[in-house]
């Protein structure tokens, strides 16, 4: 189908952009083998992913080879999840499923911005009612039919002949209405131009990540006629594709006061506060990477058993933690512990500080943690001390 053709063409195009990017192509080699790696994998054991739609649902879904095109085709419509595209490939075939749990979803958060009525009616008048029955799982067509969509009209869907200046937007990365459609197309207007916007998915004049896009629009109505001045998409950066946190990285730290446990230390630069003394790296989409400080009134094994059960709204962990070691620092002295949550490393210190206990966690990526546990977690523990 035209739109499986689409969607391999901008999967085809992410996996050539990468390999022209030295960092992606150093920290995801030969992409495009890994992806149909993950295909074979899933298709041969599909893996059952609770995945959050509102604060206070879930639901559990089967992921195989063709729900991970799906999850992908969705992510293509956005730089932001684009970026992460690369990653996100290594790390479900690495058995880490944190952003798989997120991403399941795209299709359901995408249509609380999408007037439902409306997709419904546009694709089945112009995809559903062209299409051979065979091409077609029958509850598609019985959902026009409950619609009550009516078919195109004779010649409805022939090419469109004019002269009227026209211009045209495609992203580079967008599955559903590709650059393929939007050459298509001006091949049958005398005066239309495409415009191919390089770091976008879908709707590229929409998503207000760039102004080239309303510039253009503004010079071009002013003056269908004139030669239209381009250098604004010729400026435009590539996909930045995240890569992994590196450990020779430069890290920057702020001093932080988290008075709701009358604790201080100090974090990354740049990172946000959260809720309940816990800062956010936010580095890119779906990033799970967090730090938090606390104190309170309990031991540190009657801590270590809640958190075992309650960590993040009643997930827990997948074990006890385990204790490794003990770190003298500001006057105080550290219990050092690791385990996991959903498969990702999870690092914890305890220090008795008068009557009260002091917890310093991290929550991080197995392909980060060791960097992220020397430049991070360490240093945070080392500052961290009551208040008051």
């Amino acid at each position: 189908s035209q739109n499986g053709d689409a969607f391999e063409q901008t999967l085809n195009a992410l996996f050539e952009d990468c390999r022209a990017d030295p960092a992606c192509s150093n920290a995801y080699l030969d992409l495009e083998s890994v992806y149909q790696t993950v295909i074979a994998q899933l298709d041969s054991q599909p893996i059952q992913v609770e995945t959050p739609i509102n604060p206070k649902t879930t639901v559990v879904r089967s992921v195989n080879g063709s729900t991970f095109r799906n999850i992908l085709l969705w992510m293509l419509r956005n730089p932001d999840t684009i970026a992460v595209i690369p990653q996100f490939i290594y790390r479900t075939r690495d058995g880490d499923r944190s952003m798989l749990n997120l991403s399941v979803a795209f299709p359901v958060y995408a249509f609380d911005s999408i007037s439902t009525g409306i997709y419904v009616a546009v694709n089945c008048r112009d995809q559903i009612f062209v299409m051979s029955m065979d091409e077609l799982d029958n509850t598609i067509r019985e959902l026009c039919r409950v619609w009550d969509v009516k078919p195109p009209l004779p010649g409805e869907n022939e090419p469109v002949l004019s002269d009227i200046p026209t211009l045209i937007f495609a992203g580079r990365y967008d599955p559903v209405t590709p650059i393929s459609f939007a050459n298509q197309l001006v091949g049958h207007l005398t005066n239309g131009k495409v415009i191919i916007i390089p770091d976008q998915g879908h709707a590229p004049t929409v998503t207000g990540i760039s102004d080239c896009p309303v510039k253009l629009i503004s010079s071009f109505l002013l003056e269908p006629n004139a030669s239209l001045d381009i250098s604004c998409v010729n400026e435009t950066q590539p996909i930045g594709f995240v890569t992994p946190f590196e450990p020779n990285t430069s890290i920057s730290f702020e001093s932080v006061v988290v008075n709701q446990y009358r604790v201080t230390s100090q974090i990354p630069l740049g990172w946000t506060a959260a809720e309940f003394g816990f800062y956010n790296r936010d580095r890119s989409f779906g990033d799970i990477t967090q730090i938090g400080i606390q104190r309170a009134a309990v031991s540190e094994a009657d801590w270590a058993n809640w958190l075992f059960t309650n960590f993040q709204g009643n997930k827990g962990f997948d074990q006890p933690v385990i204790k490794y070691g003990e770190r003298p620092a500001n006057g105080l002295i550290w219990s050092l512990y690791t385990t996991t949550a959903l498969g990702n490393p999870v690092d914890i210190a305890f220090a008795r500080s008068g009557d009260e206990t002091l917890m310093v966690l991290m929550l991080s990526y197995k392909d980060e943690h060791d960097a992220l546990y020397n430049l991070v977690f360490l240093p945070v523990v080392d500052l961290a001390t009551s208040s008051n």
